[in-house]
């Protein structure tokens, strides 16, 4: 059975759903769905974009310890704030804001979902890391003396290191932004026309049982 969304006259044999049971309705199709090729993108796409998130805070995180002077000390520390947890509150908004909008169609404008799955997985991804490994590995590095750094409450000074120390980092945001923009837009694109696929191939098999009904008849 396909779904469809309308405004108008509904007809006599539609069955009415609400949003949640749309949604549970959607995700089944696309989990029984044969074969699995076909809806890689759901099957696949969100660990991609946790993997990618993952590899981005492990790298800006990596480059403020070197730059730190931190060797060991503190590295779960500063490897959860920055790499897990990204990972996890990227996985929670796309499927919430990108994947679920697009199985019920709540924006119109495709562009405008492309768009938004981009913002999502850039500021997750780069944004994100970038401010908490800076705190996690400052505070990090004042606890054990790695680095000389402005006390906490010189904002100024401390705001100028940072700075300093993020100048060759700067140089490297934009291809990390690119990256992540990438990969969401491949996704979300490739989630779009899954679910188009599907739709299609309900409908024709529809048609056809109502061809065939119409025969016997």
């Amino acid at each position: 059975m396909a779904l469809f969304k309308t405004s108008g006259q509904i007809p006599e044999d539609a069955v009415k759903l609400t949003y949640d049971e749309a949604l549970k309705y959607q995700w089944e199709q696309i989990t029984n769905w044969k074969p699995r090729k076909d809806v890689w993108a759901f099957r696949y796409g969100i660990h991609i974009l946790s993997g990618t998130t993952a590899m981005t805070g492990m790298y800006i995180n990596k480059y403020y310890r070197q730059k730190l002077k931190l060797r060991t000390q503190g590295y779960v520390s500063s490897f959860l704030p920055t790499m897990i947890i990204p990972a996890a509150i990227g996985n929670f908004l796309y499927l919430e804001f990108v994947s679920n909008d697009l199985i019920l169609r709540t924006t119109e404008c495709p562009v405008c979902v492309e768009i938004k799955a981009c913002a999502i997985q850039s500021g997750i991804g780069v944004i994100y890391p970038i401010c908490i490994s800076s705190i996690a590995n400052f505070m990090i590095a004042s606890l054990c003396g790695s680095y000389r750094l402005p006390h906490i409450t010189d904002v100024k000074p401390l705001f100028s290191t940072w700075i300093t120390l993020s100048k060759s980092l700067g140089k490297r945001i934009p291809t990390l932004f690119m990256i992540q923009c990438i990969v969401a837009s491949v996704i979300t694109y490739s989630q779009a026309a899954a679910l188009n696929h599907i739709q299609t191939t309900l409908l024709l098999d529809w048609e056809k049982v109502n061809q065939e009904q119409e025969l016997e008849a």
